[in-house]
């Protein structure tokens, strides 16, 4: 820059940083001084713009990320623990209504069993087939029995609650069971004036069931089944390979 007569020099809009303001002069005839002089500026940067301000900014976005990660965790597991709850409630409401629909079908299934007894001991008491006492008495005995797997049935409620309620599966032959339970409906198909037969194979047919719940099934069939057969009517059972 040529100043000229002046004697003063400004700079503006200077970065931050160190300079070096090299000068040379000349005397009253035009005869330069070519080693000149310098002079060493240094320009320092606002306050928001030094090392320790910078340091505080790095600072700042680590705990905003950190906040912002940490609030978004936060979100995150509430809305899990609000989706697990909601799992929870439904698994409860819809074991309740597991336990509120079996205790209906076994509250039901007693009345099946009553039935049954109470055929042989009307016809005991009235003096009808006296020769079939013993039959009439096996009967009752039958169905005593069955009205006792049926409380066992309610008493597993408590294990349904806990999960400890297991099929337990085992091999059985159905021909006899099934015509077992076939012959206690018997005596009150005959009062209601249907036939009931049973027909099965002479060989065994072995299948892995849970007794109780295949006596539910079969004992539910028959019921149904003698209570919309008209009088006159046939029933039978068929059991095969």
């Amino acid at each position: 820059v040529h100043l000229g007569t002046r004697h003063s020099l400004t700079f503006t809009n200077l970065a931050p940083g160190s300079y070096t303001l090299r000068i040379k002069g000349s005397n009253n005839d035009g005869i330069w001084n070519e080693a000149g002089t310098s002079l060493k500026i240094t320009i320092l940067p606002p306050w928001w713009r030094t090392g320790w301000m910078y340091a505080l900014y790095l600072l700042l976005a680590i705990a905003l990320i950190y906040g912002i990660r940490r609030y978004e965790l936060n979100r995150q597991r509430l809305k899990y623990d609000l989706e697990l709850k909601n799992v929870e409630a439904q698994k409860l409401l819809e074991v309740d209504r597991l336990k509120s629909r079996l205790f209906t079908g076994i509250s039901h299934e007693f009345r099946t069993p009553l039935t049954l007894i109470r055929g042989p001991v009307k016809q005991l008491i009235s003096g009808e087939d006296k020769g079939n006492a013993s039959e009439l008495y096996e009967m009752i005995l039958r169905n005593s029995n069955r009205l006792l797997r049926l409380v066992n049935q309610l008493l597993d409620l408590a294990k349904l609650e806990s999960g400890g309620m297991k099929l337990q599966a085992s091999p059985h032959d159905i021909v006899p069971l099934t015509r077992q339970l076939t012959m206690a409906f018997e005596s009150l198909a005959k009062m209601r004036g249907i036939e009931l037969i049973f027909n099965g194979p002479a060989e065994a047919v072995a299948i892995y069931l849970e007794r109780r719940h295949y006596e539910t099934i079969i004992t539910n069939l028959l019921s149904n089944a003698l209570k919309f057969t008209p009088e006159g009517g046939r029933i039978e059972v068929m059991v095969g390979n």
